[in-house]
């Protein structure tokens, strides 16, 4: 199987997925309830879609994407795991595979197809020429951990370039300040305001159909069209509100 194949059948599958918005106006509203239920401590929309749409490109599936990356001063930032599934996953490799870990050094071999096999080998006096190895930290406390996340990454980057130009682990981006072993915590670059937020409109209006009553539906459908031009992707969800109140009140009446 060449490359191009492998790729079309990897973006075939993501879009066989049920969960996979496959549109932007679509991955824009999933991205904006993602970072309302902050849950994987995601907590704005842009933050969300940039790590649906990197998972989409590396042919992770959505919920793949949210436990995998994190988004890591401004940049996506797969986890180690991450990396080593999207090159088993990508068709693109023969093996990818652990050659052998100690608490000093560890050392991973892949096979692309078509080229002669590579290893790569991260020691613990690696990390420490960077500095990575603080008190406390994960490095002291789980150094083989630490060392397996950076040969995979390194070796990954190294030969499958096309799949992975640009990206890194959490680690290498804080360069050990963050603790993490395999999956690390979210890391935001966001800066909260003390202050309550502004209403959202969109909400507001969305709150008062669901008590509206026969005669006020006209005027919330115009600020429905105000708010939501088409295209909007609150504009259905709000029509669909509008028609099934309009529903319940005429069945009242």
């Amino acid at each position: 199987m060449n490359d191009k194949l492998a790729t079309i059948q990897q973006t075939t599958a993501l879009a066989a997925d049920p969960y996979a918005p496959d549109t932007f106006d679509r991955a824009m509203v999933v991205a904006e309830n993602i970072a309302k239920s902050r849950l994987f401590g995601i907590t704005s929309r842009e933050a969300a879609f940039v790590i649906l749409a990197t998972g989409h490109e590396l042919g992770l599936s959505p919920m793949q994407s949210l436990r995998g990356i994190h988004i890591i001063e401004g940049k996506p930032s797969p986890s180690a795991d991450a990396i080593h599934a999207v090159v088993l996953n990508s068709g693109l490799a023969e093996y990818f595979r652990e050659v052998e870990t100690t608490a000093d050094h560890s050392t991973w071999e892949t096979k692309r197809k078509g080229s002669k096999p590579v290893t790569c080998t991260f020691n613990l006096s690696d990390a420490k020429r960077a500095n990575l190895v603080k008190p406390n930290g994960n490095w002291e406390k789980y150094p083989q951990r630490m060392l397996k996340a950076r040969a995979k990454a390194f070796l990954a980057r190294d030969v499958y370039p096309d799949l992975l130009l640009g990206l890194y682990i959490p680690d290498e981006l804080t360069e050990g300040r963050v603790e993490s072993v395999e999956a690390p915590a979210p890391v935001q670059t966001i800066e909260y305001d003390a202050q309550e937020p502004e209403p959202d409109p969109v909400e507001q209006v969305e709150a008062a159909i669901k008590t509206a009553t026969l005669d006020d539906l006209p005027a919330l459908a115009n600020k429905v069209r105000e708010l939501c031009p088409k295209g909007h992707p609150a504009r259905e969800r709000l029509a669909i509100a509008l028609t099934v109140r309009k529903s319940e009140v005429s069945r009242a009446a």
